[in-house]
């Protein structure tokens, strides 16, 4: 899976999408694209996101984050359990 925020912005949306396209491209595997502002217990997959969207902050990621210039990202591999409610 795929999760942008609710209130994603079009390069969120483009992100997200890019990354399914690289994904299947190496994968053969179409990931559902879902819009969302909280992951759900149990749940993996990749996060799409600015630092300060509801998303990002719910995963207490947004001070981790490095600046938020144009064409910076941030990759971290998490744990489900570490977000369970």
């Amino acid at each position: 899976m795929i999760m942008y925020p609710l209130e994603a912005s079009r390069y969120e949306k483009f992100a997200a999408k890019e990354i399914r396209r690289y994904v299947y491209l190496l994968t053969s595997l179409l990931l559902p694209i879902v819009a969302g502002n909280r992951l759900s217990k149990g749940a993996s997959g990749i996060v799409v996101g600015y630092p300060d969207n509801a998303l990002i902050e719910s995963l207490n990621l947004a001070e981790r984050m490095p600046g938020s210039g144009s064409q910076e990202y941030f990759l971290k591999t998490l744990t489900t359990e570490r977000f369970a409610d």
